[in-house]
Protein backbone atom coordinates (compact mmCIF):
# COMPACT_ATOMS: atom_id res chain seq x y z
CA UNK A 1 0.00 0.00 0.00
CA UNK A 2 1.34 3.59 -0.96
CA UNK A 3 1.49 6.68 0.96
CA UNK A 4 -1.57 8.13 -0.94
CA UNK A 5 -3.74 4.77 -0.86
CA UNK A 6 -2.99 4.72 3.25
CA UNK A 7 -4.43 8.47 3.58
CA UNK A 8 -6.84 7.83 1.46
CA UNK A 9 -7.84 5.15 3.49
CA UNK A 10 -7.53 6.72 7.28
CA UNK A 11 -9.43 9.41 5.69
CA UNK A 12 -12.46 7.08 4.93
CA UNK A 13 -11.81 5.70 8.52
CA UNK A 14 -12.20 9.26 9.99
CA UNK A 15 -15.40 10.12 8.17
CA UNK A 16 -16.67 6.58 9.39
CA UNK A 17 -15.95 7.49 12.78
CA UNK A 18 -17.29 10.88 12.67
CA UNK A 19 -21.01 9.92 11.01
CA UNK A 20 -20.86 7.40 13.64
CA UNK A 21 -20.09 9.78 16.47
CA UNK A 22 -22.58 12.20 15.24
CA UNK A 23 -25.92 9.50 14.86
CA UNK A 24 -24.46 8.36 18.43
CA UNK A 25 -25.09 12.36 19.57
CA UNK A 26 -27.75 12.48 17.76
CA UNK A 27 -29.58 9.73 18.95
CA UNK A 28 -28.78 10.41 22.25
CA UNK A 29 -30.82 14.10 21.99
CA UNK A 30 -33.99 12.43 20.57
CA UNK A 31 -35.07 10.91 23.66
CA UNK A 32 -38.57 10.95 23.36
CA UNK A 33 -38.87 9.72 27.23
CA UNK A 34 -37.59 13.38 28.59
CA UNK A 35 -41.62 14.01 28.33
CA UNK A 36 -41.65 12.72 31.75
CA UNK A 37 -42.11 14.65 34.57
CA UNK A 38 -43.36 12.83 37.48
CA UNK A 39 -39.65 13.02 39.25
CA UNK A 40 -40.60 14.68 42.49
CA UNK A 41 -36.73 14.25 43.42
CA UNK A 42 -35.86 16.61 40.67
CA UNK A 43 -36.60 20.09 42.36
CA UNK A 44 -34.27 22.11 41.29
CA UNK A 45 -33.77 24.13 37.95
CA UNK A 46 -30.00 22.85 37.69
CA UNK A 47 -31.48 19.22 38.33
CA UNK A 48 -34.72 19.63 35.93
CA UNK A 49 -32.10 20.92 33.47
CA UNK A 50 -29.89 18.37 33.86
CA UNK A 51 -32.54 15.73 33.16
CA UNK A 52 -34.26 17.34 30.51
CA UNK A 53 -32.04 19.81 28.55
CA UNK A 54 -28.11 18.89 29.62
CA UNK A 55 -28.18 15.57 27.36
CA UNK A 56 -27.93 17.86 23.98
CA UNK A 57 -27.68 21.46 25.20
CA UNK A 58 -24.57 20.21 27.74
CA UNK A 59 -24.46 21.23 31.03
CA UNK A 60 -22.56 24.40 30.89
CA UNK A 61 -25.31 25.35 28.10
CA UNK A 62 -23.15 26.05 25.40
CA UNK A 63 -24.95 23.46 22.45
CA UNK A 64 -23.33 20.94 20.08
CA UNK A 65 -23.17 23.43 17.42
CA UNK A 66 -21.57 20.93 15.14
CA UNK A 67 -24.64 18.86 14.85
CA UNK A 68 -27.02 21.82 14.99
CA UNK A 69 -27.45 21.89 18.56
CA UNK A 70 -27.57 25.67 19.65
CA UNK A 71 -25.90 27.19 22.83
CA UNK A 72 -28.69 28.30 25.37
CA UNK A 73 -26.33 30.83 27.24
CA UNK A 74 -26.05 33.40 24.05
CA UNK A 75 -29.79 32.78 23.12
CA UNK A 76 -31.57 36.21 23.10
CA UNK A 77 -34.75 33.95 23.66
CA UNK A 78 -37.13 36.01 26.49
CA UNK A 79 -38.64 33.46 29.15
CA UNK A 80 -42.06 33.37 26.98
CA UNK A 81 -40.51 32.40 23.99
CA UNK A 82 -38.60 29.73 25.35
CA UNK A 83 -41.90 28.48 27.02
CA UNK A 84 -43.44 28.64 23.47
CA UNK A 85 -40.57 26.80 22.52
CA UNK A 86 -40.18 24.21 24.95
CA UNK A 87 -43.98 23.06 24.86
CA UNK A 88 -45.26 23.42 21.09
CA UNK A 89 -43.78 21.93 17.99
CA UNK A 90 -42.27 24.60 16.03
CA UNK A 91 -39.62 24.64 13.15
CA UNK A 92 -37.54 22.45 15.58
CA UNK A 93 -37.25 18.46 14.33
CA UNK A 94 -34.18 18.20 16.83
CA UNK A 95 -35.48 18.65 19.67
CA UNK A 96 -38.61 17.14 21.65
CA UNK A 97 -41.64 18.63 22.39
CA UNK A 98 -42.28 18.86 26.13
CA UNK A 99 -46.23 19.95 25.85
CA UNK A 100 -46.56 17.91 29.15
CA UNK A 101 -44.15 20.11 30.95
CA UNK A 102 -45.86 21.78 34.23
CA UNK A 103 -45.34 25.65 33.85
CA UNK A 104 -44.39 25.42 37.47
CA UNK A 105 -41.16 23.24 36.06
CA UNK A 106 -40.45 25.11 33.07
CA UNK A 107 -39.93 28.20 34.92
CA UNK A 108 -37.75 26.35 37.11
CA UNK A 109 -35.33 25.83 34.10
CA UNK A 110 -35.98 29.01 32.37
CA UNK A 111 -34.52 30.49 35.68
CA UNK A 112 -31.84 28.23 35.48
CA UNK A 113 -31.00 29.03 32.12
CA UNK A 114 -31.00 32.55 32.93
CA UNK A 115 -28.58 31.95 35.69
CA UNK A 116 -25.98 30.46 33.16
CA UNK A 117 -26.79 33.74 30.67
CA UNK A 118 -25.66 36.01 33.64
CA UNK A 119 -22.52 33.79 34.30
CA UNK A 120 -21.37 34.26 30.65
CA UNK A 121 -22.39 37.63 30.90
Amino acid sequence: MNHSQCDALLYKVFLLLLLFALSVSLTACSDKDKNRHNHPHLNTGKALYDFHCAPCHRDSGMGKILIGIPPLVYSKMTPEQIRTWVKNKADHEKMPVFSDMPDQELDKIINYIDSLRQKRG
